[in-house]
């Protein structure tokens, strides 16, 4: 039996659980319904989970703002050449055709960067990025990096605006048990560097849609009421 995982990452434990209550062939998808499996990898280690490989029929590229093809060890933007007769737009909406389908590649809106091997690791959403000190910076390897330290099930940075129109940057951490303040201030320092104050929010469980994926939004509309409430801790960085 094979089982393929899509429309989601698929975490170390659930790839462990399932190696070893269901089959040991293990599969990790990376496409749309626009453009259709585009990666196929099979989980037997660790770096599986994160750098994927690219269907060899199937042309994938990591380009700048310009569509300039970057370099491997680059993060752009990733862009999937369309099948032959794929319709290249969506139905009455003109808009939305124009930026997900351009010159017979589709963008799905995810970040990525490729190894020197030829492998494929997302950086999350175009959207998933926060201001540091004037640096556009992807949310997540940030977030990949903190819920390993912190061996939790979930972690969302975001940043939201306060009362003078300046980006703070939120953590919010998925736990229920208690994390020790000496572990918590060196995962933040080494992922975190340059942030001078980090508004961390203890949660019990991060709001996710049905596929599983974190909701990004509701976090920023609720931020103001988690920083009021007593999950709120500040670092600060001389």
């Amino acid at each position: 039996m094979r089982l393929c995982v899509t429309a989601g990452a698929l975490s170390q434990t659930l790839a462990d659980e399932a190696r070893a209550r269901l089959t040991r062939r293990v599969y990790t998808h990376y496409g749309s319904t626009e453009a259709p499996v585009a990666t196929m990898t099979r989980i037997e280690g660790p770096e599986d989970l994160r750098w994927h490989r690219v269907v060899p029929s199937r042309e994938i590229q990591v380009v700048d703002e310009e569509n300039r093809v970057l370099p491997a060890g680059q993060v752009g933007l990733v862009r999937i050449r369309l099948l032959d007769g794929v319709r290249q737009t969506y139905l009455h909406d003109e808009a939305a055709s124009r930026a997900f389908f351009r010159d017979g590649y589709f963008y799905p809106g995810d970040l990525g960067i490729f190894r020197s091997d030829g492998r494929l690791a997302l950086h999350g959403r175009v959207t998933d990025v926060v201001n540091i000190l004037g640096s556009k910076v992807a949310t997540g390897l940030i977030e990949e990096a903190l819920q390993h330290q912190l061996q939790v099930s979930g972690v969302c940075v975001f940043s939201v605006q306060n009362e003078t129109a300046e980006e703070e940057i939120h953590v919010a951490i998925e736990t229920a048990q208690p994390i020790d303040q000496t572990r918590l201030a060196a995962a933040l320092g080494s992922e975190l560097q340059g942030v001078p104050i980090a508004h961390v929010h203890f949660i019990d469980a991060l709001p996710r849609n049905d596929m599983g994926k974190i909701q990004r939004d509701l976090l920023k509309k609720s931020a103001a009421s988690l920083t009021a409430g007593e999950s709120r801790q500040q670092r600060r960085r001389s």
